[in-house]
């Protein structure tokens, strides 16, 4: 099954909890299922270690750095929103070319929530959401 992972890390050179988990999910994906598509935002040429395991790197969106000029989470919201739109043309494009994706696994809520609501029904695609426990209820933190 050719899965198409849709992830948004916060690091591209694995300086994060969050992009190293992503990093080694994707690292695994990619071995069960070499030809699983991955699609990671960059900036510009930023140096990423997703490379190594095959990603495939959209221009980022950076809707977010006008937050500089009027601070509001708003603008991470349209960000993301702007990038689940593109990952849905490559899944899309993808399918055009011979090479669809059997469902899609997304790691990041905002883009989820698009990939549920539109972009997964409209590309007929089952949408598989990674899900994590508030922060603020942790067993680890005993």
């Amino acid at each position: 099954m050719r899965l198409a992972y849709i992830a948004y890390p916060t690091s591209l050179t694995l300086r994060s909890a969050n992009a190293i988990q992503t990093h080694t999910t994707l690292r695994e994906l990619r071995r069960l299922e070499p030809d699983t598509l991955a699609i990671i935002p960059r900036w510009l040429r930023e140096p990423s270690r997703f490379a190594e395991v095959g990603a495939l790197h959209l221009p980022r969106p950076a809707i977010g750095k006008l937050s500089r000029l009027y601070r509001s989470t708003l603008w991470y919201y349209a960000e993301r929103s702007a990038f689940a739109a593109m990952a849905a043309l490559v899944v899309a494009g993808e399918r055009l070319r011979g090479r669809p994706v059997e469902a899609v696994y997304v790691r990041e809520v905002i883009c989820a929530g698009w990939w549920a609501a539109l972009w997964g029904p409209l590309l007929g695609l089952p949408i598989i959401f990674e899900a994590h426990d508030l922060e603020s209820w942790n067993p680890s933190r005993a």
